[in-house]
């Protein structure tokens, strides 16, 4: 009998959740947004629990054509790039699955999109490292992750890789983030910066097959957001 999936016309991109409490239970989650991202461009979307023992990461490779690293209120774990301090906001799991998936991923061409925490990831993947960003507030740093105003906050950050394409070089973006980027990974280059100089988008390769923006692209607000789905779609 045929799957369907294995039959499918369109590109099928893995999207990661994050685990969260809720009602005193443990549930995966992601924003819908992202899934509606992908359909937009063209692609299928199937969901990926941060759980480690629920699936095997080979087969998932096998089946996908790209993967998207989502945003979540957690934050990769201090000892994943040396630093010596207590982060009592960690998701261990999803550590394990982004960086497991994104590392084969990588090695195999398929396409990579790191959204917000997605970005921070593959920095860290690519040997860089993350800061607490303080409490001024062009990031949102201070967020309650409950509230929905925090898709509300737009900030401009300006384009520095021509690895965009023909966009223009400010671009309107919404940010809601606690930490980012300090020291950049090694074969990574900047592709954007916020008006105060933190990193907000990165790149592995001109053709943009491994990215990561700070902002959440998902939400489909800019120009530049939509030019990012549709370019990992046509690359898987």
């Amino acid at each position: 009998m045929s799957s369907g999936i294995q039959n499918r016309s369109r590109p099928l991109i893995a999207i990661v959740c994050h685990g969260a409490t809720s009602c005193e239970r443990r549930s995966q989650y992601t924003n819908e947004s992202y899934i509606r991202a992908v359909m937009s461009g063209g692609g299928s979307a199937i969901l990926i629990p941060a759980i480690k023992d629920a699936i095997d990461i080979h087969s998932i490779v096998r089946m996908c054509d790209g993967l998207i690293l989502t945003g979540s209120s957690s934050m990769v774990s201090p000892d994943r790039y040396g630093a010596e301090r207590e982060e009592p906001n960690q998701d261990l799991e999803r550590d394990a699955i982004s960086f497991g998936l994104a590392e084969i991923m990588i090695a195999r061409r398929r396409p990579v999109l790191g959204i917000c925490l997605g970005m921070q990831e593959l920095n860290v993947l690519y040997g860089g490292s993350l800061q607490h960003l303080g409490d001024h507030g062009m990031h949102m740093r201070d967020v309650d992750w409950k509230d929905s105003t925090i898709f509300d906050h737009i900030h401009e950050v300006e384009i520095v890789s021509p690895g965009f394409g023909e966009m223009e070089n400010k671009q309107s973006v919404i940010s809601a983030h606690r930490q980012g980027i300090d020291r950049l990974g090694q074969s990574l280059t900047v592709a954007a910066v916020a008006e105060d100089g933190l990193i907000e988008a990165i790149m592995a390769d001109p053709e943009g097959r491994v990215t990561g923006v700070q902002w959440h692209a998902e939400q489909l607000k800019a120009p530049i957001d939509q030019a990012l789905f549709r370019n990992m779609l046509e690359l898987a």
